[in-house]
């Protein structure tokens, strides 16, 4: 199905259209990343991101979100489309939190055959509880207890 890309946007679309009913995502890229999206319609660009999720191109997808969240400021669904679509940002986390997660599973591979089949929370190297359940043991620590630098493990 090779076409001559056309500077026509209504054929481009139905076009796009054609190439994601034939699973053509060679194509489906090639034809997307060439149409001018700010001659276009906002809906038109959500449903070529529709489905460009559909044939499972998530690169693709999200870029076209964020060049619609630029060209569209104030349109509600691309504006959201955008904000689910956002790259996933890294952390870097500090060595201190290492260094704790360390001694934390070394007393995990120290102590495990003490606690088969339970449920241990384990901060700092330091057993800190253990239940029968992660429900279990959610309740004995508390819900609102900080656990940024705790290990929640089953033992088998």
């Amino acid at each position: 199905m090779a076409i001559e890309i056309t500077p026509k946007i209504e054929e481009a679309l139905i076009h796009l259209g054609q190439y994601a009913q034939a699973s053509e995502r060679q194509q489906f890229v090639a034809l997307a990343e060439t149409v001018d999206w700010s001659a276009c319609q906002p809906e038109e660009l959500l449903r070529t991101i529709d489905l460009a999720l559909s044939l499972e191109l998530s690169s693709l997808a999200i870029k076209l979100a964020q060049q619609g969240r630029r060209l569209f400021p104030k349109h509600e669904r691309i504006q959201q489309a955008a904000r689910v679509l956002t790259p996933p940002v890294g952390r870097e986390v500090s060595t201190a939190y290492t260094q704790n997660l360390s001694a934390s599973q070394l007393w995990l591979r120290e102590h495990a055959p003490e606690y088969r089949g339970r449920w241990v929370a384990v901060r700092e190297g330091e057993l800190v509880a253990t239940g029968e359940s992660l429900q279990e043991l959610t309740t004995v620590i508390g819900e609102d207890e900080d656990l940024t630098n705790t290990l929640i493990s089953k033992v088998l």
